[in-house]
């Protein structure tokens, strides 16, 4: 083989190589909040305690519905107590997981970004002790394991409202899951919150669980301006109004730029 030849295919390999690397890229949490933009909640279905009692099942279809209809990403509230068993090792239903797998990937094969969490999980809420934060840790350490081989643009969130947990556990249970879930997949996008309703004040004061991670992302819930979200006085815009919303978009914006931590809020 002569020396141009050998130039040619040594081109064409790194070209190769470049694309390879460029393809392979991990998904930053600044490109995910961008890419995450509009979303849609796919509410009582999975959180319910089977899927179908409080809705129909969910259908391959409703994707294709949200993604014609504008949606980016679809944030899919799971429930996984009735699933899961009460003592160590707290086996989960495979037909479960298989079933959340199935929904999960109908998202991502159509290009969506998909977030799922812990929703409706009164017993850690309530009953929050060493035996209950383990099989939670369970909960997370299977999930992980069984999601781990899924795109960057699925993503983990610990754990929707945990009111009437305090603070503290708050604290402590990001920390235990981030672990868990580090130690099976060091780069997944994962999403915390602060404790009691999640709101904006309450995310500012959370503890960050480990300051060094790079792939994390804030999220909060607001209806705000409130009661103009939820009451619907059909009412809004005084000047104390637009100052009262600003000022809460201008907190978490500066704990953002202070932790270098991408924002999404949730309502």
């Amino acid at each position: 083989m002569n020396d141009g030849m050998n130039r040619y295919f040594k081109i064409i390999a790194l070209l190769l190589v470049v694309f390879t690397v460029r393809v392979k890229a991990q998904l930053t949490p600044q490109d995910a909040v961008k890419g995450i933009a509009k979303g849609i909640n796919l509410g009582n279905e999975m959180e319910a305690p089977n899927e179908g009692k409080w809705n129909l099942p969910i259908q391959e279809h409703a994707f294709d519905d949200f993604k014609n209809a504008g949606f980016i990403s679809v944030l899919i509230p799971i429930t996984w107590n009735g699933h899961t068993a009460l003592i160590p090792p707290c086996i989960m239903e495979n037909t479960w997981l298989n079933r959340v797998e199935k929904v999960v990937n109908w998202g991502l094969q159509r290009g969506l970004f998909i977030i799922f969490n812990a929703h409706h999980e009164t017993w850690i809420k309530t009953w929050y002790s060493d035996s209950i934060v383990a099989r939670f840790d369970s909960i997370w350490s299977k999930t992980t394991t069984h999601f781990k081989c899924k795109s960057d643009s699925l993503i983990f969130e610990i754990i929707n409202e945990p009111y009437p947990m305090s603070e503290q556990h708050v604290n402590e249970l990001n920390v235990n899951v981030l672990k868990i879930i580090r130690q099976i997949i060091p780069t997944r996008i994962i999403s915390l919150s602060g404790y009691g309703w999640l709101n904006s004040d309450q995310l500012v004061i959370a503890a960050i669980p480990d300051s060094s991670n790079k792939y994390l992302i804030g999220y909060y819930h607001s209806y705000d301006p409130y009661p103009f979200d939820l009451k619907c006085p059909r009412i809004y815009g005084s000047t104390s109004d637009i100052i009262a919303t600003k000022a809460r978009f201008d907190e978490v914006t500066a704990w953002s730029k202070k932790n270098n931590i991408p924002i999404i809020y949730e309502n």
